[in-house]
């Protein structure tokens, strides 16, 4: 009985059967795909004019194809042309050609073009046609004198199509390179003739010939000299130059050197040496020039020549670029597709440099839009085919070596025809479902409910529920779209994981769209779903990316990117953001730069380094899409540092060997083609050159002299040269070499120390050190030795041995070895420790109470409590690790371990903001990092200056600028201003630069006007904060342009406002300094202004002063009038008027005139002193009638007189109401101008600190100038003396004769007691002036 596995296995076998059947009935009914290729292409030629040519061309196809032809893309119209004729076999075929000055209709570019009506057309590659010519020599031979036994080079250059034949005539005869050795002409038309004799002399010239047709140079003289006898350092007399090829070329690169000795010339390529033996691609030409044959791609590079002998040497480079015409690396396909879905047409092309990719479609350019899209750059895609797409693409790739095409062809079946090859389209739904026939079986109704979930402006998200009647399971869905209006309809298809939701992309903003959904099950597609319309969103008017972004090395550490605008741009293009970035660093060190134009060239990068570039245009609506990234390497440089680590091993008598480290990497700026290492014996003036390969790191010296120092040094090279030399290291050969006829001794000791997985073997050499020993050699196994062997140098004292089993049992052996063989071995066994099982870690307690306290700008104090210690005390071997970082995006964390309970962190950044936490460690245990606590470091004064300062004219304002910068850099805390600097002179000191100061921080822009047209200004602007100033900015110049007067009083308002910021500006203007006539400023209007109103005040108070002093006494005056007859007599009756003629007396005292005596009162005992106040008006003042004679004894002083209080004044004359409620205070008279007292001076000596002290001895008297402090006032207190005093007093004649007056002891003063009101207003006056001389002063 058959089993049922069985009977399934033939069902199945039958079902298959019946499906290939049908399928194979099907494809009658696919139009199978035909040839149709071109077997001839036309060929680029070079022709001479007047003489008939052809342009070959052969088409395959059936029917046979119809051939046209173009010149520069535009078809030849041949109808009733004699001169050109498209052949029976297509060729294009001219009887001549036509070429002159006026003329020239025949050059250009031609394709062939084939067509089948029901299969396509196709385009042949570009041919071009070119007449030939020779232009004039480029470089002629020269006259030249040369010496016996040196190298002759005479140039001959010209240009030419094609390639002119270069021969060369001496003496009018043409020379026979070929037959005489050492003569030789380069493929550049150059005459070279080794070792140069005698018969060499005479004179030269050469001769071009090509198609179009013959030029000799001029004939020049060359003179042969006598072979020198001194020594001549290598020169180079051709260098080589940088030269393109096409792969598959000859290339020569020259290079001659003249020395004497003769000059070894050796050519490397990448830091290795050249072979140019027999066989090899590469062999010398002439004298010293490479030649390479069959050139490569990989042949390019560049290539090092030098020229050495024992007194020097010298190297040249060039480079050498070997170009790549386009081949294929992947051709189009023929292609079978169903309508509405999506196709990829493959084309891979090579070329150096890089080709231009276009695709064609029957004889025309596909021009990309939505549904044809290239791809990369070279394959080409179409979206929602349709009918009309079917027929012959072509992919054509051109650069400037050359074009090729390939073709394929597009054919559309019918949706119910399975595809009937393997190129199956891009979006067609799995070949289960669609490539069946339809059959009677049910398929699903269509699904329900659509619904664009998601619309943006470039996506729609559309979700929707299965159908009503699946009929089975549902394996796929498709999803077909199109715009409102239009027939071609694409398609986009969902997993089996994600059957009722799809993204639909690439869509366009602000268009209707409609989309169905149509189900599939094992039977095929389904009834479609009811249509939906949606609207994308509209995208903001933005530009698009800018386009043809290109980006080249300029030098080793700049870069030019340029890249044109953006075919959308949505309005104008206000400026562009070039974004760059260093490959190595990463995106988040991106940097930026604001351009205006459509290239800028980026400075300061870093040598040989890779950076990536993209562009980003604005407009008034912001920043567009950017570009696709471009990556550029700088230019290689030579190393900036040299070799590292380099040692000195001297290995026999006449050898040392010579090792060192590449230079750190950052300073390679390049790769490293080879070392140079340059050593001379101690004493010698000279040394010698060798140079090593780039990935050496050790050369032996073989050849040294016994017993000798020598000093070497290395350095690294570049295909741009040498870069710095180490120092120089000595070292030196032994007298004789070390005995290497015997093996090495065994070594002298042997340490093991093993460790888990590895042990650590150390041993010492032999004893015997005159053995030569080149190194060791450790063997190691399980049991026994020797499983396992290392080989290390003879300098080497240990090893470790890695990667063993723990708890094993290892032998080791060790044994030294030299070029005879292995000494003497030297055992050693141990155990590897066993595996520790470590103790499970429970977590400490994290620190607690951590608090961060600032110290300065740059340090924080962190403290923290350990809750787990005893008393604070830290008894074991715990420490603490204190994390901390700054609070600002992508910053990382730093680390720092304290073994106490705080740490001071230092090096931070002035006010930052930082967070710190502490977390502690005791062996193998730890704690989680206790709570963040965060605090700002103190401000400190900005550590850079503003930047990006501007200076921009004011349109219609040629004496006004507008200032713009940017704040600090390292602003270290809150700008609160600037200072503005300007001059005409940079030389001046800062501080004689004009300065406007800005109050406001926050304010980037200032307003300088007032300045002189036409005229070079210098601006820079400092910085300012709470702590200080910043650095001054760098000098921006400005030239004004030329203008009217510079000061407009119109402006004066508008300037102040401009500069509301500032509290000032400094008078010293330049625009004031540098005119030509005087310019009232506003600061010296304001001074003149306040000088004028001063003055003014003064004046109205002196006179309000004066008459309130007038009404002051005006009572005191009219009881003087009854009284003024004794003064008649006196006057001689001179007056007429109470107060006509009496002369105010002096108001300044002459104090060296002055002579004052004290007299004491028969009561008071001696030193007894009062203090008199000064009355504060005169009605305080007590008339001299009202007064009694007996009054208190005068004092030299004004606040000091002899006598007690009870006596000073009698005030029983005043009446009660008036009566002061202290002493009057004493009258201050003037007294210039008094005569001499008629007695010899007395003076009382009195005290000025304090009335208690003791007077000083009156039998040495004492001048009023010694009395008299500067604070005292230039006047003399006066106090009227009682008539009753004990002593008397012998009257002068001058007081007898006042008649009722009695003498006064002031023998110097003449003035009555009884004061006029003239005298009064003269002293009030006098004071007032006195302080104003003092406010003046």
């Amino acid at each position: 009985m058959a089993s049922p596995r069985r009977g399934e296995g033939v069902r199945w076998t039958f079902s298959t059967a019946i499906c290939v059947l049908l399928a194979v009935s099907a494809l009658g009914d696919v139009r199978q795909f035909s040839e149709f290729y071109f077997a001839n292409e036309p060929q680029d030629m070079t022709v001479e004019r007047d003489v008939p040519t052809m342009f070959n061309c052969m088409a395959i196809g059936d029917p046979k194809p119809t051939i046209e032809w173009k010149k520069d893309g535009t078809f030849l119209n041949l109808f009733g042309e004699m001169r050109r004729s498209i052949l029976n076999n297509g060729s294009l075929r001219f009887s001549n050609i036509i070429h002159n000055k006026n003329e020239k209709p025949d050059e250009g570019l031609y394709q062939c073009v084939a067509s089948v009506d029901s299969l396509g057309t196709i385009v042949s590659r570009m041919a071009r046609l070119q007449v030939a010519s020779l232009s004039r020599f480029e470089r002629e031979p020269q006259a030249t004198s040369v010496h016996m036994e040196e190298n002759l080079r005479l140039e001959c250059r010209i240009q030419g199509s094609p390639k002119p034949d270069i021969r060369w005539l001496k003496d009018g005869q043409d020379i026979e390179h070929d037959l005489f050795e050492g003569i030789t002409i380069l493929p550049s038309g150059a005459l070279e003739i080794a070792y140069v004799q005698f018969t060499d002399a005479g004179r030269y010239k050469c001769v071009a010939v090509n198609a179009a047709r013959e030029r000799e140079s001029a004939e020049v003289e060359v003179s042969v000299l006598p072979a020198l006898e001194q020594v001549k350092e290598p020169e180079l007399i051709v260098l080589p130059e940088d030269m393109t090829v096409l792969e598959g070329e000859t290339v020569v690169l020259e290079c001659v050197v003249n020395a004497m000795p003769e000059a070894d010339v050796i050519w490397s390529f990448g830091g290795q040496d050249i072979d140019t033996g027999s066989g090899s691609r590469h062999s010398i030409l002439g004298v010293s020039n490479l030649r390479i044959e069959n050139a490569r791609e990989s042949d390019s590079g560049m290539y090092r020549c030098t020229g050495e002998n024992d007194h020097g040497s010298v190297t040249a480079s060039a480079q050498l670029i070997v170009n790549v015409p386009p081949k294929f690396m992947t051709t189009p396909s023929n292609t079978y597709a169903h309508e509405r879905s999506d196709i990829e047409f493959e084309c891979d092309v090579y070329a150096k440099p890089a080709p231009q990719i276009s695709w064609i479609k029957n004889g025309d350019t596909v021009i990309p839009s939505d549904y044809f899209q290239i791809q990369n750059g070279q394959n080409l895609r179409i979206l929602g085919l349709v009918r009309s797409d079917e027929g012959m693409y072509q992919c054509v790739a051109t650069n400037e070596y050359g074009s090729i095409q390939s073709s394929a062809q597009l054919i559309i079946v019918d949706p119910d025809v399975p595809l009937p090859t393997m190129h199956y389209s891009l979006t067609t739904p799995t070949p289960t479902a669609a490539a069946e026939t339809p059959t009677p079986h049910p398929v699903p109704s269509g699904p329900r409910d659509v619904v664009a979930v998601t619309v943006s402006t470039r996506f729609v998200a559309l979700s929707w529920r299965m159908p009503a009647e699946t009929h089975g399971e549902i394996v796929a869905c498709s999803v077909y779209f199109k715009q409102e209006g239009s027939n071609r309809e694409r398609v986009v298809n969902t997993t089996r994981y994600n059957l009722e939701e799809v993204d639909v992309r690439d869509l366009q903003p602000s268009t209707s769209y409609v989309f169905r959904v149509v189900a599939y099950n094992a039977n095929g597609p389904g009834e479609s779903s009811d249509p939906i319309y949606v609207q994308t969103q509209p995208e903001v008017h933005v530009p698009g990316p800018a386009t043809s972004l290109q980006a080249e090395s300029v030098s080793p550490v700049a870069i030019t990117v340029s890249w044109q605008p953006p075919t959308q741009r949505n309005g104008v293009i206000l400026n562009y953001k070039l974004y760059y970035v260093e490959m190595a660093a990463g995106p988040l060190n991106e940097g930026s730069v604001d351009v205006s134009g459509l290239s800028h060239t980026l400075n300061g990068l870093k040598k040989y380094t890779e950076y990536s570039f993209r562009v980003v245009a604005y407009n008034q609506h912001g920043p567009g899409m950017s570009t696709e990234e471009v990556i550029v390497r700088t230019l290689s440089d030579i190393p900036s540092q040299p070799p590292t680590n380099a040692t000195l091993e001297p290995q026999s008598s006449t050898s040392i060997l010579v090792k060192w480290n590449p230079p750190p990497r950052d300073s390679h700026n390049g790769i490293i083609s080879s070392y140079k290492i340059r050593y001379k014996k101690s004493g010698a003036r000279r040394g010698r050159v060798v140079e090593t390969g780039g990935n050496m790191r050790q050369y032996l010296l073989n050849g040294l002299e016994k017993g000798s120092q020598y000093s070497i040094r290395i350095s690294a090279q570049t295909v741009n040269g040498s870069g710095p030399p180490t120092e120089w290291h000595v070292a030196e050969t032994p007298e004789n070499d070390l005995d290497e006829s015997k093996v090495p001794q065994q070594p002298s000791s042997l340490h093991v120390r093993p460790l888990t997985h590895s042990i650590v073997v150390s041993w010492t050499p032999p004893l015997d050190t005159n053995i030569m020993i080149r190194g060791y050699i450790i063997g190691y196994g399980k049991g026994f030795p020797d499983e396992y062997r290392v080989v290390v140098d003879g300098k080497t004292r240990y090893f470790t041995i890695e990667n063993l089993e723990a708890a094993s049992l290892y032998v080791i052996k060790v044994r030294a070895y030299n070029q005879l063989g292995e000494g003497i071995p030297i055992y050693e066994n141990t155990y590897t420790r066993p595996k520790t099982t470590p103790e499970p870690t429970t977590p400490m307690m994290p620190p607690v109470g951590v608090k961060a306290e600032v110290k300065s700008p740059q340090a924080a104090k962190v403290t923290w409590a350990d809750t787990t210690l005893t008393r604070n005390r830290i008894t074991d071997n715990r420490y603490y690790t204190v994390r901390w970082m700054s609070l600002f995006p992508e910053s990382k964390y730093f680390y720092a371990n304290a073994t106490s309970l705080e740490y001071i962190v230092t090096d931070l950044k002035p006010y930052t903001r930082y967070e710190f936490a502490v977390k502690v460690t005791k062996g193998r245990q730890e704690s989680d990092y206790s709570m963040t606590v965060t605090n700002r470091t103190y401000e400190d004064k900005p550590k850079s200056p503003p930047r990006d300062l501007t200076v921009v004219g004011i349109e219609g304002n040629p004496g006004g600028v507008n200032l713009n910068w940017q704040p600090p850099a390292k602003s270290n805390g809150p700008i609160t201003g600037y200072i503005i600097f300007y001059t005409t002179d940079p030389l001046l000191n800062d501080a004689d630069w004009v300065f406007d100061p800005i109050m406001e921080g926050d304010k980037l822009t200032y307003t300088v006007k007032q300045l002189t047209p036409n005229t070079k200004y210098y601006f820079k602007i400092q910085a300012r904060n709470s702590m200080g100033i910043s650095p001054i900015s760098p000098i921006m110049e400005y030239q004004t342009p030329p203008g009217g007067n510079s000061y407009n009083p119109k402006e004066v308002g508008k300037g102040e406002e401009s500069n509301s910021g500032g509290a000032g500006r400094s008078t010293n203007s330049p625009s004031n300094q540098s005119s030509g006539g005087f310019t009232l400023t506003d600061t010296m209007l304001w001074i003149i202004i306040a000088c004028v109103v001063t003055v003014t005040v003064t004046i109205i108070f002196i006179i309000v002063t004066f008459i309130l002093c007038r009404r002051r006494n005006g009572d005191n005056n009219k009881n003087k009038n009854k009284k003024r007859g004794q003064y008649k007599g006196r006057d001689n009756g001179k007056r007429k008027g109470p107060h006509k003629d009496v002369k105010p007396p002096d108001l300044w005292i002459h104090h060296e005139q002055m002579e004052l005596k004290s007299m004491d009162k028969s009561s008071p005992q001696p030193g007894e002193m009062t203090n008199t106040p000064i009355p504060r008006n005169s009605a305080e003042m007590k008339p001299v009638d009202q007064q009694p004679m007996d009054g208190p004894q005068m004092d030299r002083r004004r606040n000091s007189f002899v006598g007690t209080d009870e006596d000073d004044l009698d005030y029983s004359s005043i009446p009660p109401v008036r009566r002061p409620p202290f002493k009057p205070k004493p009258i201050m008279i003037p007294v210039d101008h008094q005569p001499p007292p008629p007695r010899d001076p007395i003076a009382t000596s009195v005290t000025l600190n304090h009335p208690d002290q003791r007077p000083v001895s009156p039998s040495r008297p004492l001048y009023p100038r010694t009395q008299y402090s500067a604070n005292i006032p230039r006047s003399v207190s006066v106090e009227p003396s009682p008539m009753n005093d004990e002593r008397s007093y012998t009257p002068s004649s001058e007081a007898r004769s006042l008649g009722a007056r009695p003498a006064h002891p002031l023998k110097s003063f003449s003035v009555p007691y009884n004061l006029s009101h003239n005298f009064i207003t003269s002293h009030c006056l006098a004071n007032l002036i006195l302080k104003l001389q003092i406010l003046m002063t």
